[in-house]
């Protein structure tokens, strides 16, 4: 029989999931269990995104109308070749 498994706050992902612990736990996630709802694949909210991509993009994943919104866009003109977009997004981080 294994020793049962824990997680230390201080280490970002303990099921190496690609979600760090303390994300997990604030979302009620538990950070020892890397599959189904708990893992980067789950979509609790049922939105169409994954735990994953809810984090990269810092919405609620428990909350399927909390979404990433763009609030501004420019583009610098540097020359023929070089260009740069400037965006602003809207977070709940």
């Amino acid at each position: 029989m294994s020793a049962p498994r824990s997680f230390t706050p201080n280490k970002s992902d303990s099921d190496n999931d690609g979600l760090p612990d303390g994300w997990e736990v604030a979302h009620e996630f538990s950070p020892l269990i890397p599959s189904g709802v708990d893992g980067a694949d789950g979509d609790p909210d049922g939105d169409g995104m994954d735990n994953l991509s809810e984090y990269i993009a810092d919405t609620n994943p428990r909350d399927a109308q909390s979404r990433l919104e763009i609030s501004g866009i420019s583009l610098i003109d540097a020359g023929a070749t070089n260009k740069t977009l400037f965006y602003r997004i809207k977070a709940e981080r």
